[in-house]
């Protein structure tokens, strides 16, 4: 489970450092995001092939990272789309 997480981590700080942009929300948001994507992605493919809920196995590890890389990239667009809606409407 804790590989999960450090998973999270990571990909939140690099989606960070590399997609910064004017409007994205605050690295701790980005962190966190990561991390609760990737947990949530790795336990629910432990469930999904029948594993142990806190096992550590290639799907899951694989999984937890895509989770994360999903999550963080939406909400780095939804804080694009939101700051531009504020620019076109104000």
């Amino acid at each position: 489970m804790f590989a999960y997480l450090l998973a999270g981590l990571i990909v939140g700080g690099l989606m960070r450092y590399l997609r910064h942009a004017p409007g994205d929300p605050p690295i701790g948001v980005q962190l966190a995001v990561g991390l609760i994507a990737a947990g949530l992605g790795g336990l629910a493919v432990n469930v999904l092939l029948g594993e142990d809920f806190l096992d550590v196995n290639p799907w899951g590890f694989t999984a937890a990272p895509i989770a994360a890389l999903v999550a963080v990239a939406f909400l780095q667009s939804r804080g694009r789309n939101a700051l531009a809606d504020e620019t076109v409407d104000g």
